[in-house]
């Protein structure tokens, strides 16, 4: 890569992208992703999914909280109320980008629904260590991303269903 980011602890999320040059049919997961209301926070604080992907969000505490959802221009996505211990919402995100999450009563209460059109996403932890299972052969992008930082490169897997993992 052309320049290094740093992972810091309490920090933005690295995320690793892998967008393939050639078109590859990887189905979306089957589950949801998830994004629960908890101690007056998002958890977790940024999910990453795929264009078409459902993202539950979930209530698990006795407080009346919203999910209010922004795209990247500024419009409100949806604004939803949710009810106490055990309200849910569910929500298929179309478009690549990122989209910020609040929730109105609690001002101190923001996280992050990236969406991307790659099939290969990684989430670093804390010390910048990610994996990406069952990635085929063929060239990448890959994209390493935190926040607005971006470093990107093209790789080039030379085995099937490679393990792709690393230390940013």
């Amino acid at each position: 890569m052309s320049g290094r980011i740093e992972a810091r602890p309490g920090g933005p999320t690295l995320v690793v992208t892998l967008d393939p040059h050639a078109p590859l049919d990887v189905p979306l997961p089957a589950e949801p992703a998830e994004m629960d209301q908890y101690g007056r926070q998002f958890i977790p604080r940024l999910v990453v999914v795929r264009e078409g992907q459902t993202v539950r969000f979930i209530n698990s505490e006795n407080d009346l909280h919203n999910v209010h959802v922004i795209d990247e221009a500024g419009e409100s996505l949806f604004n939803v109320g949710m009810p106490v211990i055990g309200g849910t919402y569910e929500h298929v995100f179309e478009r690549a980008g990122d989209y910020r999450v609040g929730c109105n009563l609690h001002q101190q209460m923001a996280a992050t629904v990236r969406v991307t059109a790659s099939p290969f996403i990684g989430i670093a932890d804390r010390d910048g260590r990610f994996a990406i299972s069952g990635v085929p052969y063929g060239v990448y992008d890959v994209e390493v991303r935190r926040g607005a930082r971006r470093v990107t490169r093209v790789v080039e897997i030379d085995g099937p269903l490679t393990d792709i993992s690393g230390m940013w």
